[in-house]
């Protein structure tokens, strides 16, 4: 019961940790896309100067440090899943015990 617990728990914090990264991605993506609009502007409208636009630009280069990690997402996933997975096989365990117990019960019953 205790590593069942302890499997629940590691399948939470898994899907709370990945689902906060995916957020940080979606925010950080957001705001380069904002940023790069309104550079594109003050570049069009010549609302800044080119030294003042090819610094900002550079920054956006940090931007692209928070980036979705694909394959450590996919290793995670993976890992989610073998733990599903195994809790899965572990209830259908207990349930094969107990249906086999109740069974046998039965079988007594039908044949005293």
């Amino acid at each position: 019961m205790a590593k069942e617990a302890k499997i629940s728990d590691e399948i939470n914090k898994l899907k709370t940790n990945l689902e906060k990264q995916e957020e940080i991605v979606k925010k950080a993506n957001s705001l380069r896309d904002i940023k790069m609009n309104m550079l594109k502007e003050a570049k069009e409208d010549i609302l800044l100067t080119k030294d003042e636009i090819k610094k900002y630009l550079s920054d956006v280069k940090n931007f692209k440090i928070i980036a979705e990690d694909k394959i450590l997402v996919k290793k995670a996933r993976a890992k989610l899943i073998k733990l599903e997975l195994e809790t899965m096989l572990s209830e259908y365990n207990s349930l094969q015990t107990e249906y086999t117990q109740i069974h046998t019960e039965i079988e007594n019953q039908v044949n005293k």
